[in-house]
């Protein structure tokens, strides 16, 4: 499937703690798009090293495809290492300038990201030369209200981030309203297809070529929580756990209801849509989570069993 791309497109498909990095290489100065999570940088660097994909090259720009802490969070290893130039979404430049923790969710959900300036931004419209080829910057917000796609017309590629996947999008945070965030996700996907894309490069997952199908999927999936918020605040909920499990590798069973209690994004989502006690919310998530083979349970330990 990846060598239905050009050779100056190579992508490191990752797990769900670390998004996948898209590495374009051009003599004229070598770009990754997105970095991984801050605790994974040794693994991204590692990654980006092999021959197959930078080697002892240099990198000369990482770009952002929004300003979550699994596509930003090796931003500041990458500039350490190489000295690159970094790039991100023009909605976000405000938030990383002053360094918003509120922006971006670190106390609200647990999150922890390595603080990092900026060398410039792309806004939608924008075009830029990576990779040998041209790239316009595509407004994506949903997941993220400031995301952006990047989409190579000549090779129908589209880089999605978070926007779509083969399998949905990230998770709807309801923040300031769900119905914003849906209004705002369907008019991406609209987007999307009219950009007549062959290849799709998520944020997570490998790439895809059945793009019709992952846009009608991503629309059912949207309606169903404009239908039900109650269904996606529980999405949400366990999908910032199952993240926050990667991220910790283990957790005790007993830590599981208090951990939940005390970090606010699930407190909030409990509170505004779902109205259950927490040590009982708690045990139903983590139920949920086993039983959709996401986690084990061994010896009062609860691991991940996905791929960070």
């Amino acid at each position: 499937m990846l060598n239905a791309f050009p050779p100056s497109v190579r992508v490191i498909v990752r797990g769900w703690l670390n998004c996948n990095q898209v590495l374009l290489l051009d003599e004229a100065g070598h770009v990754l798009i997105d970095s991984g999570y801050a605790a994974s940088s040794d693994e991204t660097l590692r990654l980006l090293a092999a021959p197959e994909h930078l080697g002892d090259r240099p990198l000369a720009r990482v770009i952002n495809t929004h300003c979550h802490a699994d596509h930003m969070g090796g931003n500041a290893a990458l500039v350490r290492r190489y000295g690159c130039a970094v790039t991100i979404p023009a909605g976000d430049a405000a938030n990383v300038r002053a360094w918003s923790r509120e922006a971006f969710l670190v106390e609200y959900a647990d999150h922890v990201i390595e603080r990092f300036d900026y060398t410039d931004t792309l806004a939608a419209g924008d075009r830029f030369r990576a990779g040998g080829l041209e790239w316009q910057a595509i407004a994506a917000p949903g997941h993220d209200m400031n995301a952006l796609v990047y989409w190579c017309e000549e090779h129908g590629i589209a880089i999605t981030g978070d926007a779509l996947w083969e399998n949905g999008f990230g998770a709807l945070f309801p923040l300031p309203s769900l119905d914003a965030a849906i209004e705002a996700a369907h008019a991406t996907l609209d987007r999307i297809e009219a950009l007549r894309v062959r290849w799709v490069i998520p944020g997570h997952g490998r790439p895809f070529a059945d793009v019709a199908g992952a846009l009608a999927g991503a629309r059912s999936r949207l309606d169903a929580f404009r239908a039900d918020p109650v269904k996606n605040a529980r999405h949400v909920m366990k999908s910032l756990l199952a993240f926050a499990l990667l991220a910790k590798q283990r957790m005790r069973v007993d830590e599981f209801a208090p951990y939940c209690a005390r970090v606010p994004c699930y407190v909030d989502l409990n509170e505004r849509f779902i109205g259950k006690p927490m040590p009982a919310l708690a045990e139903q998530m983590l139920d949920e989570l086993r039983g959709a083979g996401i986690v084990a349970i061994e010896n009062g330990w609860i691991r991940p069993t996905i791929p960070a």
